[in-house]
């Protein structure tokens, strides 16, 4: 048992160094117009951007403040709570697998984030989820 967690974890540590390698965005600060923007355009606007006629669940990834904002607190939770992976629902939904839950949801027809956009969006909220004006 002890070999197979071994061996998991050196998987794990190859797995996250060639996401580095292979990703220039990756082991830099990340700019969020330039790393994580485009990401959330192409799999999160539709639904949770500025179009108040289709936005779902009241919430804007677009703006981080506001009453609709991403940092707001919704329910108990917030979106993107900058800093903590943990409290931040964002990334729940982008890691799990069920696809009643996760996000992009199945009916959207978006695929889902690969493990280079998951390792961008995972340090930018590392970082602290700044958002860049304009």
């Amino acid at each position: 048992m002890i070999k197979s967690q071994s061996s998991f974890s050196f998987i794990s540590t190859f797995g996250m160094l060639a996401l580095v390698l292979a990703n220039p965005a990756v082991g830099r600060e990340l700019s969020f117009n330039l790393d994580v923007r485009p990401i959330l355009s192409d799999r999160c606007f539709a639904c949770h951007g500025f179009d108040a006629n289709k936005r779902e669940g009241d919430l804007r990834l677009d703006e981080p403040d506001g009453k609709d904002g991403a940092y707001r607190i919704h329910e108990g939770s917030a979106a993107i709570t900058p800093g903590s992976l943990e409290k931040s629902e964002v990334w729940k939904r982008i890691i799990r697998t069920d696809k009643d839950e996760g996000m992009p949801p199945p009916d959207s027809h978006k695929s889902v984030l690969s493990d280079e956009e998951q390792a961008i969006i995972r340090q930018c909220n590392l970082e602290g989820a700044k958002y860049d004006k304009f």
